[in-house]
């Protein structure tokens, strides 16, 4: 067997892992969608005032920014595979009842406890695959982990169209999430824990039963590198690492992550109506055409799986913000332009976008160490998910008041806000070990 961990082969159960680890992303998508075309079918069965049309999109955004946060540091103390393995079925608990309710508290409820769910499970899926691929797979794995939100999104739209003409359909949109979560729920109840997790908390034994499990009866603690095997490692706090330099480190990733999450998510929450307002179509077109946007964020992902390991991290983001930020600023600048020309001009956000969301699994678990990975991811995903709530809950109001044009310029301005710090702070992680990259 070889030296080090991330010398092992990829094996059935590492690519079960992946799959399995994916489905959070691909819930999230899917649930954004499906919920935003639901949201264009209330109409006055519901009737949501603008403030509580942006508290429906944002309440989702704030779920997830809450849970992210408590879930990582619950994942570092207890251990990654409880929220893990949970997370799905209480998905589809809460998918299920939203099939009764049709009055506005309910609803907005129903979608911030479908985002905490998601919220909690995320840092869980992240340093799962970050700690049990090898080095040479490992953003690969990552990068598939995005992949699986686009693909989440573009089913959405799918079944969103086909649903769209169903007379009351919107509650059974809101209830389709639980299909595939009871999928994903099954996949993971034989995924074992962390075994770089169970090293730091001095639990060898079951450590190697999980090695062995994955990887096959010739993998061996020892080969986890860096890991001290047998020594639990010292409780710390993200304040701590604070002090011991990652701060830097922190805030990059921060401002990074809420640059890009504030105006893709008003993209993701009200696509149907931001495409019925520059005039691509009423109804179900107008689903149908934000299936063909996502297909486009799909396209600037997909080139990442194979490049994810040649291309430099940093010129990655600096560059691809640039082109992120002329695109809304175009798209805010002529948004009575003719459809073919909105299309181009969405494509040519998207793109880059999709390029550059790979990153987001990549940069937060490359830059921080074992003993807080998961507190770490989990609090710039609340980061990140908190910009885009309050970029969601403003947005129709924002709309309302001054019009399409001005909300993309201001998503440009956000943009460029990450394109300067990017330039300052972001780190080059290309080629690095998980020990390497996370070390100061």
């Amino acid at each position: 067997m070889a030296k080090t961990i991330d010398d092992y082969p990829v094996t059935s159960y590492v690519k079960r892992i992946v799959i399995a680890s994916g489905g959070t992303a691909f819930l999230d998508g899917f649930n954004m969608i499906v919920a935003s075309v639901a949201l264009t079918l209330m109409g006055d069965e519901v009737a949501f005032t603008p403030a509580q049309m942006g508290l429906y999109a944002s309440l989702y955004v704030l779920g997830v920014f809450l849970a992210a946060f408590v879930g990582g540091k619950f994942g570092d103390k207890f251990g990654r595979t409880k929220i893990y393995k949970t997370a799905p079925l209480a998905i589809v608990i809460v998918s299920v009842l939203l099939l009764f309710v049709h009055v506005p508290w309910a609803l907005l409820v129903g979608r911030f406890l479908v985002g905490v769910f998601v919220g909690a499970d995320y840092p869980m899926t992240n340093s799962i695959v970050s700690e049990y691929l090898p080095g040479a797979y490992r953003a690969k794995a990552l990068v598939i982990l995005m992949l699986a939100w686009y693909i989440g999104a573009l089913v959405g739209s799918i079944v969103g169209f086909l649903m769209y003409g169903v007379g009351s359909g919107w509650p059974w949109l809101l209830f389709t999430p639980a299909v595939p979560a009871i999928i994903i729920f099954l996949l993971r109840l034989s995924v074992p824990e962390s075994a770089r997790w169970l090293v730091s908390q001095g639990r060898v034994a079951e450590a190697e039963k999980g090695l062995k499990k994955v990887f096959g009866n010739e993998a061996d603690v020892k080969d986890l590198g860096s890991v001290v095997t047998g020594v639990q490692m010292k409780k710390t706090s993200l304040l701590t690492v604070f002090k011991q330099g990652y701060f830097k480190r922190f805030f990059f990733v921060a401002v990074f992550w809420v640059c890009q999450c504030a105006p893709v998510t008003v993209v993701f929450m009200f696509g149907p109506t931001i495409l019925q307002s520059f005039g691509l179509g009423e109804g179900s077109i107008s689903v149908l055409g934000t299936a063909i946007v996502y297909v486009f964020f799909m396209l600037g992902v997909i080139p990442a799986i194979r490049l994810i390991d040649s291309i430099p991290r940093r010129t990655t983001v600096i560059a691809t913000f640039t082109m992120m930020a002329v695109a809304l600023l175009l798209l805010g600048l002529f948004s009575n332009a003719s459809p073919l020309i909105i299309l181009i001009l969405f494509a040519a956000y998207a793109l880059p976008y999709g390029l550059q969301s790979v990153l987001d699994n990549i940069y937060p678990t490359e830059l921080f160490p074992t003993e807080i990975r998961g507190t770490a991811v989990g609090t710039l995903t609340s980061i990140s998910k908190l910009g885009g709530a309050i970029a969601s809950f403003l947005f129709p109001i924002g709309l309302a008041g001054y019009g399409l044009g001005p909300m993309f310029i201001i998503g440009a301005v956000i943009s460029v806000i990450g394109l300067v710090v990017s330039v300052f702070l972001a780190p080059e992680t290309k080629g690095k070990t998980l020990e390497e990259s996370s070390a100061l």
